[in-house]
């Protein structure tokens, strides 16, 4: 007598039950947004300004700042030179060289105020420089460099930047150019924004 095996009953489908479905991927709009995110998107920078903080954020401002200064020296001696041979010129003339003006001028490049003069056309370079160059391209030729920027994008759009501009260099070079770098050099943070009303200098790594 051969005895027939049970089949295995089929398992019942529950209609009420939605079929299994993949886990997939969340959308990109899904995903929680964190705070550094956020910081990201409002500063409008690359990975965010934190990146390089505190004393590495001085040291490569630091680094700019030579780079800047190197190229402001350089056109300060041009400067200087244009003048000198604007003021020869000026001399030869029979009309001229006996003039107020053009004995004014000389006295700038007497062997005892020659080193006077270029450093009044250092401060004055410099100061033109740094304005123009922060207010067109956001950053100056050593900043660029160094992937620095002058404020936030929002901050650079708006008026008022400029003036702040105006102020935190006018700062800087009213005490002395290399007095506030030091001082932020020794508590690792920008005290020229600080104390220009929050006008920093951001990184872009």
């Amino acid at each position: 007598m051969i005895i027939e095996k049970e089949r295995p009953k089929p398992k019942e489908i529950d209609e009420n039950r939605s079929p299994r479905v993949q886990d997939e991927p969340p959308i990109a709009s899904q995903i929680p947004k964190t705070d550094h995110d956020d910081e990201t998107m409002q500063n409008g920078f690359i990975g965010g300004p934190q990146k390089r903080s505190g004393f590495k954020l001085v040291v490569w401002m630091w680094t700019a700042a030579i780079i800047d200064y190197l190229l402001i020296l350089a056109g300060s001696l041009i400067a200087l030179i244009l003048f000198s041979m604007m003021v020869t010129s000026m001399g030869k003339s029979t009309e001229l060289a006996t003039s107020f003006a053009v004995t004014f001028l000389k006295s700038f490049l007497h062997p005892k105020q020659v080193n006077l003069t270029l450093l009044a056309m250092i401060i004055s370079v410099g100061w033109t420089y740094f304005i123009v160059a922060r207010a067109f391209m956001g950053a100056s030729i050593g900043e660029k460099f160094c992937e620095l920027r002058l404020g936030k994008p929002s901050e650079r759009l708006a008026p008022i930047y400029i003036v702040r501009l105006i102020g935190r260099t006018s700062l800087v070079v009213a005490t002395g150019v290399v007095l506030i770098p030091i001082l932020s050099l020794i508590f690792r943070r920008d005290l020229a924004g600080k104390l220009s009303g929050g006008l920093y200098i951001y990184s872009l790594k």
